[in-house]
């Protein structure tokens, strides 16, 4: 026993301080997670601050202690059964073994931190480095275990056919994936609206544009100049949605349509990787990850857009494309332009990656089609103007781009000047703090692989400059839908990247086995996938996530159940032909109808909705004064609502001094989103 203990200690060194990190850690992670409530530290203004007490800190040492010494009575009792079964092994080859099979535990005071201490939204930066860290370690650990375990590391070869139950398999996982996200997304969705947490920008004015397009008037939509859509957005495709949204008219349909057309994006994904990395099984872990981003959960849930749709077009394009099956490539197309106008710009990108990958007469039809529509398109039917130009008619997007645009008049043309003549100024503003944060919480999902995917980068330009040089902070959250103009696109590029790091001979340089990288990747991916959803996602409530610019609601309380069948008995009251104007929050609840206005503006609206708290609020004075006036009367009070009636005949009564003028709301507003 002394003799084996002397030889332990003589090749501790070259094993020694990596078991000592093994066998310490759990210990803190266990303490932290069940013996203490709370974070161990808090971040101040001037640094970090120690919350233990010295009885805590104590007890946190015994732990550390404790556990050592479990690990190296679990390290020896391993040894010695393994030393009966074959003498030859030697103590420093087998703890070194070991250390590979129990890596995994250097995560756990990690995960424990990440879920405890309650970084996100507070030092982003420390936190997305825990979930870094935490990624890092399993990756390691999973490529030593398939070492360890000598399973087979060549990929499967090309053309070998598969069994029905091995082909049905992943498909089932797929479909799985594709109704659990649709069911559980649209769930979300509703309980947010049920709750009145969704708004008239946006999803009163997609509801009241379905509405109308669905009773004759297309793209009619009472919030915007000129009563049509089409002078913000030209988006055709909200008329193929109709049939559905006439079988349920109402904003549900809107919310529930939007998750399964989302949840359709792991079909071309699975087809693609499948593709891509010739095995269904691991093309399902990049299906995984996609359903697991946190960006895919705030695009979905922040009530409806057109901009959303454009996923999985966009992936089934590109699935076309490489495999060459044109007619698919086309509709596709066709489908992307219909979305919205300037998907045509995001189309000549696709036709540019078509150049590249060999298929340029493709790509030439693909851009000069893209251009031709959006020429058509802006000329004929958003006229007047090209692109960020505001009129009376039309509504510029120049505001999203301030710093990028400083003479609002100049338009897109101001945008192209300051990036061409001042690169600088525009790496400033693309690499602000925030918007590194933001591209980090889009590419750690994906371990940040899109960066390894070749040419797929290409795809990803029109979004990184979109995105990238906007300076309107809704742009670059992924609490929004312009997340969309990447998404489909960081999904699409995983397998591309994984099959780089498999042939990458610099990786080889490091005498990194390619075969047990790639599943050490591809299972770390979901495992990015879990983590980031839950810290920043949909997946488990966390400090940060939102439904644009609210909380999501988990469930209703009964309290929200009361108030929600309180306006639909004061909804169900008002004339099926009336117009309305509606606070915000009200809104999207009436916008079934032809004319809706959007509260302070009240245009010639037959009725007025509000909460009671909106009579009181930023705009109290004009209600007082409509009703002082004899415009409005007081047709309804209730417990949270309140409805006010034109008076035909109002009494001669000025407004009240200094009232604020009645007015469409500002398209420079922060509420406006589009």
């Amino acid at each position: 026993m002394v003799r084996s203990l002397v030889k332990a200690i003589d090749v501790l060194p070259s094993w020694g301080v990596l078991f000592a990190a093994i066998g310490w850690l759990p210990g803190v992670a266990i303490w932290q997670a069940f013996r203490h409530e709370g974070p161990t530290f808090s971040m101040t203004s001037k640094g970090v601050k120690v919350l233990l007490q010295e009885p805590q800190r104590t007890q946190l040492l015994n732990y550390g202690w404790a556990s050592l010494g479990a690990i190296a009575a679990v390290y020896v009792g391993l040894y010695l059964f393994r030393r009966r079964r074959a003498p030859v092994v030697t103590y420093d080859a087998y703890f070194r073994l070991l250390n590979q099979r129990f890596l995994v535990l250097l995560a756990l005071p990690l995960l424990t931190s990440l879920f405890t201490t309650k970084l996100e939204g507070k030092q982003d930066f420390l936190n997305l480095s825990l979930i870094a860290a935490t990624l890092a370690v399993f990756a390691a650990w999973v490529y030593a275990l398939v070492g360890c375990r000598r399973l087979p590391l060549s990929l499967p070869a090309a053309g070998l056919p598969p069994g029905r139950l091995a082909s049905a398999l992943p498909w089932a996982f797929v479909l799985v994936c594709f109704v659990t996200y649709g069911y559980v997304m649209s769930r979300f969705s509703i309980v947010d609206h049920r709750n009145l947490a969704t708004a008239n920008f946006d999803l009163g004015i997609y509801h009241n544009i379905v509405w109308n397009t669905a009773n004759g008037d297309f793209l009619g939509c009472s919030f915007c100049r000129g009563g049509k859509h089409y002078s913000a957005h030209f988006d055709p495709i909200l008329w193929i949605l109709t049939p559905l949204y006439k079988l349920s008219p109402r904003a549900e349909t809107l919310l529930v349509f939007q998750s399964f057309w989302l949840a359709l994006g792991g079909i071309p994904l699975f087809l693609y990787a499948r593709r891509v990395l010739n095995h269904a099984g691991w093309a399902c872990t990049v299906v995984a990850a996609y359903y697991l981003m946190p960006a895919l959960h705030g695009a979905n849930l922040y009530d409806f857009h057109s901009l959303a749709l454009l996923t999985p077009t966009a992936m089934f394009a590109v699935y076309f494309l490489d495999g060459r099956r044109f007619v698919g490539y086309w509709v596709s197309i066709a489908i992307l332009l219909l979305t919205r106008e300037d998907m045509s710009l995001l189309s000549c990108f696709i036709g540019l990656y078509a150049w590249f990958t060999g298929q340029k007469k493709t790509a030439v039809a693909t851009v000069v089609a893209a251009l031709a529509y959006l020429v058509t398109v802006k000329l004929t039917v958003m006229a007047p103007g090209l692109i960020m130009e505001d009129s009376s008619s039309a509504r510029s997007f120049a505001s999203y781009y301030q710093e990028m645009i400083p003479y609002r008049e100049e338009g897109a043309f101001g945008l192209v000047a300051t990036f061409l003549t001042d690169p600088v100024a525009s790496l400033a503003v693309l690499f602000s703090e925030k918007k590194v944060i933001y591209f980090t919480l889009l590419l750690l999902p994906l371990l940040s692989l899109p960066l390894l995917s070749g040419k797929k980068r290409i795809l990803m330009l029109y979004g990184l400059v979109f995105i990238g040089l906007a300076t309107r902070k809704y742009v670059y959250s992924i609490h929004f839908q312009y997340s969309c103009l990447l998404l489909p696109f960081l999904a699409l590029s995983v397998a591309d990247a994984v099959v780089y790091m498999r042939e990458a001979a610099w990786l080889r340089g490091f005498g990194l086995d390619e075969a047990r990288l790639q599943r050490a990747v591809l299972t770390t991916l979901v495992v990015a996938g879990l983590l980031m959803g839950a810290e920043y996602g949909a997946l488990a409530k966390n400090n940060v996530f939102r439904a644009g610019w609210s909380k999501i609601a988990w469930s209703q309380t009964d309290a929200q159940r009361e108030q929600y069948q309180e306006l639909l008995d004061v909804v169900s009251e008002l004339p099926r032909d009336a117009s309305i104007s509606a606070d915000s929050r009200t809104g999207p609840h009436v916008t079934d109808r032809h004319v809706v206005n959007h509260w302070p503006y009240v245009g010639n609206a037959d009725y007025i909705l509000m909460f009671r708290a909106s009579s009181r609020g930023k705009y109290g004075r004009k209600y007082r004064a409509l009703i002082k006036q004899g415009t409005y009367e007081v047709e309804r009070s209730t417990k949270r609502f309140v409805v006010l009636r034109r008076v035909d005949e109002p009494r001669d009564a000025p407004l009240i001094e200094g009232e604020p003028v009645e007015r469409k709301p500002d398209p420079a507003d922060d509420r406006v989103q589009e």
